[in-house]
Order: C-alpha cells, then structure tokens, then sequence
C-alpha cells in the first residue's frame, strides 16, 4: 500500500472498526474509516494488525482468520 506510507491504522476490541490517520505537525489529521470498505460482515473483536515484507496491512480477528486490507481501485 504504497499509497497510504505514514498512514496508522487502529481498531477497537468490542466496536470492530478500522480506522486510520496520518501524523502531521503532532496532530492527526486525514483521518477515516475503513470498516464499511473492508470488513464486510467478515470479522468481529479485531485482537491485531500486521505487516508483511512489501508492507501491506492485515487484520487479525479473535478467532483468528486474517484479513489483508486491499485499497479500491
């Protein structure tokens, strides 16, 4: 994900959203919500993110599938 470098992601625990931002001057700023465009019903009681060696982000779920965030095209 070339396109979102500097962006964090969060989630949280009981409400399942994804979410990200960008820092700028100390600040959050670019901030949005990514849980309509990735989860999809898919998962719940998001416990973890990862990166692999290209970079790309994926989510882990309390039952333990994962799920790699793919931006639209």
């Amino acid at each position: 994900m070339p396109g979102h470098a500097g962006t964090y992601f969060y989630s949280d625990y009981c409400a399942s959203f994804i979410r990200s931002f960008r820092l700028q001057g100390g600040l959050a700023a670019d901030q949005r919500d990514w849980t309509a465009q990735i989860n999809h019903g898919q998962f719940t009681s998001i416990v973890s993110f990862g990166t692999d060696q290209e970079g790309e982000v994926y989510v882990v779920d309390l039952v333990g599938s994962i799920y790699k965030i793919v931006p639209a095209s």
